[in-house]
């Protein structure tokens, strides 16, 4: 098989599986209160208020897609239909998220979340999701977490809320 058909077949499988996510975006409301539970778990595992085993890696919601890398989170965007200057807006603050992780020693992967808004507008959340390795302590994760939240030049506002020690 030559390259250019790989990258044909790619492209498809994405296409499917962006499709996928689309149809089954859960409501604005409902990815909203799983980030907000989310948050207060890093927070609380960064304070050390929880265990590792207490801390819940964020889970796949439904309407969601998961890039294994750089090239394939801006591909995706692309065939959603994003133009590069948008692409590259969206993409910088969580690349900035994606190498501090791997500088760490954590495992990410990009995540496109859709969902619906008001009068069923689809919309979509781009993030970075992590796996803890096995063999790291919690307090290398800990510290780790902390600057993978902060690695960003501009912190969002979900960035600030997990930094944020209750």
């Amino acid at each position: 098989m030559q390259e250019s058909e790989r990258d044909e077949q790619h492209v498809e499988y994405l296409k499917e599986v962006i499709g996928k996510a689309k149809s089954e975006a859960p409501l604005a409301e409902d990815l909203e209160a799983a980030k907000d539970k989310h948050d207060k778990s890093i927070r609380d595992f960064v304070a050390g208020r929880i265990s590792r085993t207490e801390f819940e890696d964020q889970e796949l919601m439904e309407g969601s897609i998961e890039l294994q890398s750089e090239n394939d989170f801006k591909l995706a965007l692309s065939i959603i239909g994003f133009d590069r200057e948008t692409i590259e807006e969206l993409t910088s603050h969580e690349i900035e998220h994606y190498h501090e992780a791997e500088d760490s020693g954590l495992k990410p992967t990009f995540l496109i979340q859709f969902f619906r808004g008001k009068d069923d507008k689809l919309s979509l959340y781009p993030s970075v999701k992590l796996s803890l390795p096995e063999d790291m302590a919690d307090d290398q994760i800990r510290e780790a977490l902390k600057k993978v939240i902060g690695a960003a030049n501009d912190l969002s506002p979900r960035d600030q809320s997990q930094l944020e020690n209750e």
